[in-house]
């Protein structure tokens, strides 16, 4: 018949089969070795009387009876390993839900800027724009853009003539008109370019500016009066023919002066050169500062944003002040 029996060490209660009496074996629930007690020997449970046989608890190749021995229990109290898993799981979450919102953050953050900077440099070329009419009203003909070729006369940019009226009278004063743009009299103006030349979208340039005149590529020799003057050319010229708001006979709203060109016309500020108007390459360094299109300035003082949809035929018609084409842009 069973034999009840408790282990003294765990106190787990069992049925053992009798035929294993007095056999010593390990508890089912803590692992420690144990005696089964002999039939009708229940006041002394878990040891056997002095002198019986101590044999093997269950005999060898005998299957356990019924219950499997349980695992001692873990020291310290638990384990941190699910809460660590719980927590790698929700760090990991996080992170990609930051990845994803970055990824979809940085193309609009990107547009934001470089809109603001566009806003930027359209009010500096507003600036030129205003500085161009005051000069035109002071001394009735807009400023000389100058030339690069000494024999002109004109070593000396319009952006230089321009300075008393973009409130840079104190550098103006120090300009020498009598040496070039690159004589050292007036070296201490290539580290002294105003704010107002400083495009926003060329952070690094201290020196160079890409708001250029729009200048005609036929040079003619001073004194020289056999160039047609009603030859179609744009409002500057790269010698010493000078232009009234008069000879802008398409309409001072209707052709543009100045521009913003991309880094690879940039020139440093004070030098005679400018943006020279090629009717075969009319975008020639146009375009990939804003990556489609670029600012320009009408004589009227306006700004205007000059799409890619802008073809060749209508750019070259707003960069000649007297072509006879007007444009009617959308």
């Amino acid at each position: 018949m069973p034999i009840p029996f408790r282990c003294p060490q765990c106190g787990h209660s069992t049925m053992v089969d009798e035929k294993y009496a007095g056999q010593t074996g390990p508890c089912a629930k803590c692992g420690t070795q144990i005696t089964v007690p002999l039939v009708g020997a229940a006041n002394t449970v878990g040891v056997a009387p002095p002198g019986y046989p101590q044999t093997a608890y269950p005999p060898t190749g005998y299957p356990q009876m019924g219950y499997p021995a349980s695992p001692p229990p873990a020291a310290g109290g638990g384990s941190w390993t699910p809460v660590l898993v719980v927590l790698g799981v929700l760090a990991g979450g996080g992170l990609l839900v930051i990845l994803i919102l970055a990824a979809l953050l940085l193309p609009a953050i990107g547009q934001a800027r470089q809109a603001a900077r566009r806003a930027q440099s359209t009010g500096h070329l507003k600036q030129i724009a205003l500085g161009l009419h005051n000069y035109a009203d002071s001394f009735g003909m807009l400023p000389y853009a100058g030339a690069e070729d000494r024999e002109y006369g004109l070593g000396l940019s319009g952006r230089v003539r321009l300075l008393p009226f973009l409130e840079e009278g104190n550098l103006h004063g120090r300009v020498n008109y009598d040496e070039p743009w690159d004589s050292p009299a007036n070296q201490f103006l290539s580290s002294s370019m105003p704010r107002v030349y400083h495009s926003p979208m060329q952070p690094d340039s201290r020196s160079h500016s890409t708001y250029l005149a729009i200048v005609d590529s036929v040079k003619v020799r001073p004194g020289d009066d056999s160039w047609d003057r009603k030859r179609p050319q744009p409002v500057f010229s790269q010698d010493a023919r000078s232009t009234h708001f008069s000879d802008i006979v398409d309409g001072t709203s209707n052709t543009l002066m100045y521009l913003e060109t991309d880094a690879s016309e940039s020139v440093a500020w004070e030098s005679p050169r400018n943006w020279v108007f090629d009717p075969l390459n009319p975008r020639r360094g146009l375009g990939m500062t804003y990556g489609k299109g670029f600012i320009a300035v009408f004589v009227d003082g306006s700004t205007r944003f000059l799409d890619q949809s802008v073809s060749d035929q209508t750019l070259q018609n707003l960069v000649l002040r007297n072509d006879g084409n007007l444009v009617d842009l959308p």
